[in-house]
């Protein structure tokens, strides 16, 4: 794979998060309650798993992850047949979790998924800006966490669920919505996202 396919499927990647349908399954009876209070809970020391699911509009596309540390940042690399194609950032600190963004798009300040100590159910708020190449606007969110059993095809988890729903503000009468969501699990990190209606990543099949 190339450069010029590995933007096509960045591209894909972008496009994908602002349609379509994409939900994991829910199962069982939900956990009462989530909770985290250390940062090593978080699952971001290390990241066992070497292969993942994209899901882009519908279309599971098997890749190969690499899971990189700088500092408080943590970076969950894709790649397929040996070119990196897309990746998650995250900030990992005595403070919590926060999602900085991928390769196309970038939120100032982070997103606090997971402030510590952490339990779900909760409700928090988000006020900065989203960064896509030279495209910068101002953008607030809402974030509720839930507790959830869901099923995946890497296995079954009690979570938390962490939706995000942000709304952009591309000039003063033009307002765009977007649903992110992250399922974290204690001691596994981020099993599970979807950073808008159909663009998800899952754990790989067993």
């Amino acid at each position: 794979m190339n450069g010029r396919v590995a933007l096509g499927f960045g591209a894909l990647a972008f496009f994908a998060s602002f349609a379509g349908t994409c939900q994991p399954q829910a199962t069982g009876q939900a956990p009462a309650d989530f909770s985290v209070t250390d940062s090593r809970q978080l699952g971001f020391d290390d990241f066992k798993d070497t292969k993942a699911t994209l899901v882009l509009a519908g279309t599971p596309i098997p890749v190969e992850t690499k899971f990189v540390k700088e500092g408080d940042v943590r970076r969950l690399i894709f790649v397929v047949h040996g070119q990196e194609v897309d990746e998650e950032r995250y900030r990992v600190s005595v403070n919590g979790l926060e999602f900085i963004g991928t390769r196309s798009e970038t939120f100032e300040p982070a997103i606090m998924l997971a402030p510590l100590p952490f339990a779900a159910p909760r409700t928090s708020e988000w006020k900065g800006k989203w960064k896509t190449g030279p495209t910068e606007v101002e953008g607030e969110a809402t974030i509720e966490a839930t507790p959830e059993r869901i099923n995946t095809v890497g296995g079954q988890f009690d979570a938390a669920r962490i939706e995000i729903k942000l709304t952009m503000k591309v000039d003063d009468k033009d307002r765009r919505e977007r649903t992110l969501k992250f399922w974290l699990v204690r001691d596994h990190g981020i099993v599970r996202r979807e950073l808008g209606a159909d663009s998800a990543r899952e754990p790989a099949a067993k």
